[in-house]
């Protein structure tokens, strides 16, 4: 497997610790041989692949964004790929169509990120009818597409895997939000100035394939996808 080019960071917090146990061993299986970073507090075990840094004692859930703007504030990555820990990967992740993407977003420092996962995984979505995406053609890649938000579009700001420009994460990553508030509140800051593009791959497949695994409302979710790809061990653990 391709060597990934850019450090891939994943953020969790202390009441989802069987969500993060889900998500690494998901990811040992379908990033093989990919180091990874979790940004987390209370220290966890990630395994040998992984590395733990904690940004300090939890706070309240509008300390999420000020926490993770401290962190990436001092890395010395201008580039990194970077989503959170409620995703279940069910098939092997690309590494080499990841660096053919950074290689694109490295050209062109007006790219503030590129979406690495199936923007139309509800049932009857696609690109033209999506509630969330409003994007125009981009380039063409022959069985995969990239596309552009426009200013129409609801989340141009995600927490959704995806290679970021720092500084278009410190930008608009501001400080005292939620995970909500950063997808929301960005993402409408976003439409105002256009300061950089968000592109999106569509196609038949995506560099990483993966479900939302966990919602903090919900549960558990999307069972049917992953539930029988982890552990038995890991099932019990987790009563599923």
């Amino acid at each position: 497997m391709t060597k990934l080019t850019l450090p891939v960071y994943v953020s969790t917090n202390d009441k989802h610790t069987e969500c993060l146990k889900v998500f690494t061993e998901l990811y040992r299986k379908f990033w093989k041989g990919q180091e990874f970073n979790v940004l987390g507090y209370a220290p966890t075990e990630v395994g040998d692949m992984g590395t733990f840094h904690s940004m300090g004692k939890q706070g309240s859930v509008k300390e999420w964004s000020t926490d993770l703007l401290k962190f990436f504030g001092k890395t010395g990555d201008d580039y990194f790929i970077y989503g959170t820990e409620d995703s279940a990967f069910f098939d092997h992740t690309d590494t080499g169509w990841i660096n053919r993407l950074t290689e694109i977003i490295k050209k062109n420092p007006t790219i503030g990120r590129i979406n690495l996962v199936n923007p139309c995984d509800r049932e009857g979505s696609t690109i033209d009818n999506n509630p969330h995406y409003k994007a125009d053609l981009y380039q063409n890649h022959g069985d995969w597409d990239l596309y552009k938000l426009t200013k129409d579009s609801n989340y141009a700001i995600t927490a959704q895997m995806s290679i970021w420009n720092k500084k278009f994460f410190l930008d608009y990553c501001q400080p005292n939000y939620s995970p909500w508030d950063f997808e929301l509140n960005g993402s409408s800051r976003w439409a105002e100035n256009q300061d950089f593009s968000v592109l999106l791959v569509y196609g038949e497949k995506y560099p990483i394939s993966k479900v939302e695994a966990y919602a903090s409302t919900r549960g558990w979710e999307n069972k049917e996808a992953w539930i029988d790809l982890i552990s038995p061990s890991l099932r019990e653990e987790i009563k599923l």
